[in-house]
């Protein structure tokens, strides 16, 4: 519910980008129309996020300087 409340609070031509880290977290920005960087930081490992196909996904050991790498990415897309 939290996702789609983001996704409507958006205005005409902003960019939603949720970060998530479970399966259900990739699903629900998707079913609302938003980006989704996936994390492996948690119970999740980086092979079960993959497979739900978030716009990128981080490794464990990620760094702000990876975020803003995919975040630029994704916005460009």
């Amino acid at each position: 519910m939290i996702i789609q409340e983001a996704a409507r609070s958006l205005l005409p031509n902003e960019l939603g980008i949720i970060v998530g880290a479970s399966p259900r977290d990739i699903s629900s920005a998707k079913n609302a129309g938003l980006s989704v960087i996936a994390v492996a930081t948690g119970a999740h490992s980086y092979e079960e996020l993959i497979k739900h196909h978030p716009n990128a996904i981080l490794k464990k050991n990620w760094e702000y300087s990876d975020l803003m790498i995919v975040i630029e990415k994704i916005s460009l897309s």
